[in-house]
C-alpha cells in the first residue's frame, strides 16, 4: 500500500466486492447431479482428512481443533466473500495495480473466499446428505 494508491483511488475509485453474512440457502435444483455428489464426495474427503489430523494429535490439544473446526465450519456457512472480480489489477489479477488499493481489497476478499472454500464443501455436503435423508423417504 502507497500513496500513489491512495491518491489514486481518491482520483479514480475502484468498485470493491462485499461479505455477505446470511448463510445462503442450499439449493441444489439448479446444480447438475454429478456436481453435486463430485461436491458431497469433496467435503467428505476434507472432512475425514480434519478427523484424521485430529485423531493425529496429543490428547490435551485435540478439543482445542475439534472447537476450532467448529468455529471454521460455522464462519464457513454465515460467511461469503464476494469480490469484484473485475478490480483484481492488470492482466486479470496478475499485476498488482499501482494506482488504486481497491483491488488490493478485493485480492483479500479472493483470499479469503479460498480459505473458506473447504468449509463450504464440508457444510455443503452435510446440507445435501440431509436434503437427500429428509425428502427422499
Amino acid at each position: 500500500m502507497s500513496l500513489f494508491e491512495w491518491l489514486g483511488e481518491y482520483f479514480n475509485p475502484g468498485r470493491v466486492g462485499d461479505i455477505d453474512a446470511k448463510g445462503a440457502p442450499l439449493v441444489v435444483q439448479k446444480i447438475k447431479r454429478i456436481w453435486v455428489i463430485l461436491m458431497v464426495v469433496l467435503g467428505l474427503s476434507f472432512m475425514v482428512l480434519a478427523f484424521y489430523a485430529i485423531k493425529q494429535t496429543p490428547g490435551s490439544n485435540r478439543w482445542g481443533l475439534i472447537i476450532g473446526l467448529i468455529v471454521y465450519l460455522v464462519i464457513a456457512f454465515f460467511i461469503t466473500p464476494e469480490p469484484d472480480t473485475n478490480n483484481l489489477g492488470w492482466f486479470g489479477g496478475l499485476i498488482d495495480h499501482p494506482f488504486r488499493i481497491s483491488d488490493d481489497f478485493n485480492r483479500f476478499l479472493l483470499v479469503f473466499y479460498m480459505l473458506l472454500l473447504p468449509g463450504k464443501l464440508i457444510v455443503f455436503s452435510f446440507q445435501a446428505i440431509y436434503q437427500l435423508i429428509k425428502y427422499n423417504r
